[in-house]
């Protein structure tokens, strides 16, 4: 706020048309940076604020909103900390003792794709005689081009379940 408005404000003097002009916009000032500050303040109840009064609602907020919150709080860190304490053990009892890929890509109806990324990948990575014979480390265009293709729909897969889970939660 300027200097002058200040003085306008705190310093009694007659009330010319252009003092009150100052003091009146002075107070818009005031009032202004009142409903920024508020708004950086209690965001989620300023509007209940400008209605109720900035006190009225800072009461409201410190007896009602802030304890439910901390109720909420509460209840996500005891639950956070039940999971820590169980998820492991029951981790432990669900997963097999030697993984096998093949298999359990056969448990969730994976097997396919299993197959066709390991038959893939296996000839890409295995040495052959022809291989011996020179020295390329790095995959042809096309044998990354198929990898990323083969990539790309799976995502699209993940993606389309992704969206239909989304859209059947938000159901609810």
């Amino acid at each position: 706020m300027e200097k002058a408005k200040r003085e306008a404000i705190l310093k009694p003097s007659e009330p010319s048309l252009a003092s009150q002009k100052v003091v009146s916009s002075a107070w818009k000032a005031i009032g202004d940076e009142v409903d920024e500050l508020a708004a950086n303040k209690f965001s989620l109840y300023l509007d209940d604020a400008v209605t109720n009064g900035y006190s009225f609602q800072a009461y409201l907020v410190e007896k009602k909103a802030v304890p439910n919150a901390q109720e909420g709080l509460n209840e996500a860190t005891a639950a956070i900390a039940d999971f820590d304490k169980n998820a492991l053990s029951a981790i432990g009892e669900i997963r097999p003792k030697k993984w096998n890929w093949s298999e359990m890509s056969t448990k969730v109806g994976m097997a396919e794709e299993y197959d066709f990324i390991y038959a893939y990948t296996s000839r890409m990575l295995h040495a052959t005689p022809i291989s011996l014979t020179t020295d390329q480390k790095s995959l042809e265009e096309v044998e990354v081009y198929i990898m990323l293709r083969y990539c790309a729909v799976k995502m699209a897969e993940v993606f389309d379940v992704a969206q239909k889970q989304f859209n059947a939660s938000t159901l609810h």
